[in-house]
């Protein structure tokens, strides 16, 4: 790793009392800027690419984005645009889907 110096992150969070919320994770902060990057922004950078992998768990689990395989690469790229958009449309209608009743 000398060729590729990086700065590691423990993140430790603790709720307002001082208890540990859950075990300290480890991030590694790679790059010629990393010293410009804060512990906290580190961390959010590392929740919002959380919510990345759920959303492309949950579309490949649920909206059949891997489902549609062909040798032809533009019906595939428009697939899985098709499955953004209906993973989008769901998200935009969370508000409704609690008011409505269920059987």
């Amino acid at each position: 790793m000398y060729r590729h110096p990086f700065t590691l992150v423990r993140v430790h969070v603790t709720d307002d009392i001082g208890n540990s919320v859950w075990k300290p994770m480890w991030l590694v902060v790679i790059g010629d800027r990393r010293e410009e990057i804060s512990p906290l922004v580190a961390y959010q950078s590392f929740r919002q690419r959380f919510d990345i992998e759920h959303m492309f768990r949950f579309s490949k689990q649920r909206l059949l984005m891997t489902q549609f395989q062909t040798p032809d690469v533009e019906h595939e790229e428009n697939w899985i645009r098709l499955v953004m958009l209906s993973y989008v449309q769901l998200w935009a209608a969370k508000e409704l889907a609690t008011h409505l009743p269920r059987p």
